[in-house]
């Protein structure tokens, strides 16, 4: 779903998770017929972290950040690693400089 489709605290949720995390992806769906939100995380952090750590520390953010009625709104929080979608485990990073090389 698209930012500006998302209420404020969503998008503001969806900040603190890809900070808290270094999350490289994060997908939110509307739940059909409810005032409620599924979210999707990938983060390479979570390959070194069990399925309950990762619950822990996205729910520890939610706390955080909404008010108790908009965490009530968050009805999903899925924690994958790279690796277990089959995406590669690392960002490409841009190189910051070109070095020369010249010949004799």
């Amino acid at each position: 779903m698209k930012s500006a489709a998302l209420p404020a605290y969503v998008n503001q949720l969806r900040k603190q998770i890809k900070k808290g995390v270094d999350a490289s992806r994060i997908d939110v769906e509307r739940v059909p017929g409810l005032r409620r939100y599924r979210i999707a995380v990938v983060s390479p952090q979570f390959q070194r972290m069990s399925h309950l750590k990762r619950q822990d520390r996205l729910w520890e953010i939610v706390d955080s950040t909404l008010d108790r009625e908009q965490a009530f709104r968050i009805s999903m929080i899925l924690a994958y690693s790279p690796k277990e979608l089959g995406l590669p485990a690392a960002r490409p990073r841009k190189a910051t400089f070109k070095r020369k090389v010249t010949t004799k």
